[in-house]
């Protein structure tokens, strides 16, 4: 007896350390996968705001103002380009793998069908708007081809699903440093804006056919062929909420562009651009630091909600006080910062700058907000969110803009990123966390509040 026994305990420890291992080289792909997407977004955040900066500078505010117009008009249209179909594939493709040909080609489909109707709008949108001024029609056009190119993402999104984002990392990175040798070119030759719109078309497109072809090199494409209605009504019933977050975000992040160019010309939105590109490149930071802390903040809630809370509240507060931090250094060096980058021509991208700064902080703890409602499973209500941010940005866009010009602009976009946290107070179950952030926006209430609460004890009740 003592025999078997002693074989069943060997053959259980074997087991236990085949999984162990198991788990260890599961992680291990996982956390080189993650490497792979940080580096490539790194590497593109750095040298996007110095090849921006160069070609603002090469078009002068005015050409720049009506190349950044039509990304921002375009953009508009965007989401009805992909109908907020990715994170929801990349879910369905990682849970039911063998359906993953149908659901490939069936988004494949959809979102060439939504590129079809978003260019259609963006061009009689345009038309309507500007009819007179041919630069802004022909931007937009080369622009909104981009959108067809954009659809083939999903080969992306399925390559992602099966653990092979090291050649999606390097393809887009190689692409990105060939053509951002392209556009220094263009930039050293004098070519006009209408190249570097083209340049930017070509990148996408570049990027779509090879992901398709590495898709289908190593077995795991799809194609429109295998769509099914079936599969259409069911992706459609899932996406509509986000196709909804989606425009309401698009609106308040894009249409001040809009609207700067409608009502105070294209040179005052070059000036706009230049000073929130900076501010922009740096929203990647805390949504890094939310990835990376996101399995300690999940372990934390699995642990009861007093350590839960206490460590919601620990992240808050550090979060704000990176952002102060950031927003700080921009608020004092921001002028300098413009005039470093894209010259004295753009000086008065400066006060857009310093003003946008301070919405680092409510987005850098907006980041931490973003997993809390994803461990609680409250997805749902980021829609209301997003539509109440939207309405701020755009009301507010709507009265500043004539009255105080890209600077109006900057405080819309100020107050849409903090107004909506009063949506917070609305639910019963979203007050407690709408409390911490807001003693977190205070940070001193918040820092003394927190230390004269003792640590919660460990477990649940």
């Amino acid at each position: 007896m003592s025999g078997g026994r002693s074989g069943l305990t060997s053959r259980y420890r074997l087991a236990a350390f085949r999984e162990f291992l198991g788990r260890r080289q599961f992680l291990g792909v996982v956390l080189a996968n993650a490497g792979w997407l940080l580096a490539d977004r790194l590497l593109r955040m750095a040298i996007g705001v110095v090849l921006t900066a160069l070609t603002a500078r090469h078009l002068g505010p005015e050409y720049f103002g009506a190349l950044s117009f039509a990304l921002a008009f375009v953009g508009l249209f965007a989401i009805v380009a992909t109908l907020g179909l990715d994170g929801l594939l990349l879910r369905d493709l990682v849970r039911r793998p063998e359906h993953r040909r149908v659901m490939v080609g069936t988004a494949l489909a959809i979102r060439l069908a939504g590129a079809g109707v978003a260019t259609g709008g963006a061009l009689v949108a345009v038309y309507g708007l500007r009819q007179s001024d041919s630069l802004a029609m022909v931007l937009v056009a080369i622009l909104t081809v981009g959108q067809f190119a954009s659809a083939l993402d999903v080969f992306d999104i399925l390559l992602q699903s099966q653990m092979r984002v090291r050649r999606i990392a390097v393809i887009r990175t190689c692409a990105f440093l060939a053509f951002a040798g392209l556009r220094l070119g263009l930039i050293a030759l004098g070519m006009s804006v209408e190249y570097f719109a083209v340049a930017l078309v070509a990148e996408q497109v570049t990027v779509a056919a090879l992901l398709g072809w590495i898709a289908r090199q190593e077995g795991v494409g799809g194609s429109i062929g295998a769509a099914t209605w079936a599969e259409v009504r069911r992706q459609l019933s899932q996406s509509w909420p986000l196709v909804l977050s989606g425009l309401a975000v698009a609106c308040y992040t894009r249409l001040d562009r809009v609207l700067i160019g409608e009502l105070l010309g294209d040179a005052e939105v070059g000036l706009f651009a230049a000073g929130m590109r900076i501010i922009e490149s740096l929203f990647l930071i805390p949504a890094m630091i939310a990835n990376a802390i996101y399995p300690a903040l999940v372990s934390a809630h699995q642990a009861g909600p007093g350590v839960f809370g206490r460590k919601l509240e620990q992240l808050f507060l550090g979060m704000s006080a990176f952002g102060y931090l950031t927003a700080l250094v921009m608020a004092f060096l921001g002028d300098n910062i413009v005039i470093l980058l894209y010259g004295a021509k753009f000086a008065g991208g400066g006060e857009v700058l310093q003003t946008t700064a301070f919405a680092f902080v409510m987005i850098a703890i907006s980041s931490i907000y973003s997993k809390w409602l994803m461990i609680n499973d409250y997805q749902k209500y980021h829609l209301g969110f997003a539509l109440l941010a939207a309405a701020f940005g755009v009301g507010s866009n709507v009265i500043l803009i004539p009255t105080f010009g890209i600077a109006g602009a900057s405080i819309a976009f100020l107050l849409s990123q903090t107004a909506p946290f009063l949506f917070l107070f609305l639910f019963a179950k979203f007050r407690s966390v709408g409390w911490m952030m807001l003693k977190s926006v205070l940070l001193p209430v918040g820092v003394l509040s927190y230390l004269r609460r003792p640590p919660p004890m460990q477990g649940r009740g």
